[in-house]
């Protein structure tokens, strides 16, 4: 069905009627998704790459978010009472820049949080594969929340 323009209140009926099916009528035992499908008036998609972005969701998309924390003292027993991954500095010097090991870290977590006194050393400790995996670690600064960081980043979606 195309369609030059769709008023709101038919999104918001649509939608509705959409989640009224899915949790009353016929209630299924797994996660169910839904597409949305947007055309846009002169632009190719193969030629152009002029969108692109983030967006911060109201609700987490995925249910499991894995992270893991490389952090000072501090971060390390926060990390601890929210039951997320961490390593010590003295963790990391055992890893000694083996690139089986880095990548397998890299692999496993979604997101790689650092404390801000140890992150200058994380290039020196764990080498270049991090940062070409595209997983190098985002700074976490001593007034900030490990919780706040994680539940930010579960939300977050890359378009």
């Amino acid at each position: 069905m195309a369609r030059k323009n769709i008023s709101s209140e038919l999104l918001a009926d649509s939608i509705q009627g959409l989640l009224n099916y899915s949790l009353k009528t016929k209630k299924r035992n797994f996660c169910e998704t839904i597409e949305i499908h947007f055309g846009l008036k002169n632009f190719d998609p193969a030629r152009d790459k002029r969108i692109a972005g983030n967006t911060e969701l109201p609700h987490a998309p995925r249910k499991k978010f894995a992270c893991l924390v490389l952090g000072n003292e501090a971060h390390i027993q926060e990390a601890k009472e929210l039951g997320i991954d961490f390593r010590s500095l003295d963790d990391l010097k055992k890893v000694n820049r083996d690139k089986k090991i880095v990548k397998k870290m890299g692999k496993s977590y979604d997101k790689i949080l650092a404390s801000a006194t140890i992150i200058r050393q994380v290039p020196r400790l764990l080498g270049p594969h991090l940062n070409r995996m595209g997983k190098f670690p985002l700074a976490l600064r001593p007034n900030e929340t490990i919780a706040e960081k994680v539940e930010g980043f579960a939300k977050n979606v890359k378009f």
